[in-house]
């Protein structure tokens, strides 16, 4: 790096140095946070794994499904699924779970933009 003629003059000199020491004493102060920070978040962690898991709920703020009795309604048979049953099963959950279930209707008087289309295209049999 070149030095700069006018920073030879002493005052210059003087600021460069208290802009320098400024700089580096706020990289210091901002890594100091960042290992804070980072011990904060290791603490968490440890704290979070030596206690009980909680019991599963019904997930993403969702209320427990309850146990429903189906023997009431008749004979029951219990069958295996097969792998392909689960995955998909598991997949549409997920989804359902996770895509927005959402129907938007508006309604809008569209009579002056008809009118606007009709005035601007020419009628099929004219030339």
């Amino acid at each position: 790096m070149r030095a700069n003629p006018q920073d030879s003059t002493p005052a210059r000199q003087c600021a460069n140095w208290r802009a320098n020491w400024a700089c580096h004493r706020h990289e210091l102060q901002v890594a100091d946070r960042r290992d804070a920070s980072s011990r904060k978040t290791q603490q968490f962690v440890q704290k979070s794994l030596q206690e009980p898991a909680a019991p599963a709920s019904g997930g993403a703020a969702l209320p427990a499904v309850p146990e429903i009795d189906f023997g009431k309604f008749g004979d029951v048979e219990i069958t295996q699924r097969s792998k392909l049953d689960k995955l998909t099963a598991a997949n549409m959950h997920r989804s359902w779970l996770n895509v927005p279930h959402v129907t938007q209707s508006d309604e809008a008087d569209i009579t002056d933009l008809e009118a606007l289309h009709d005035a601007c295209v020419k009628p099929s049999g004219a030339s």
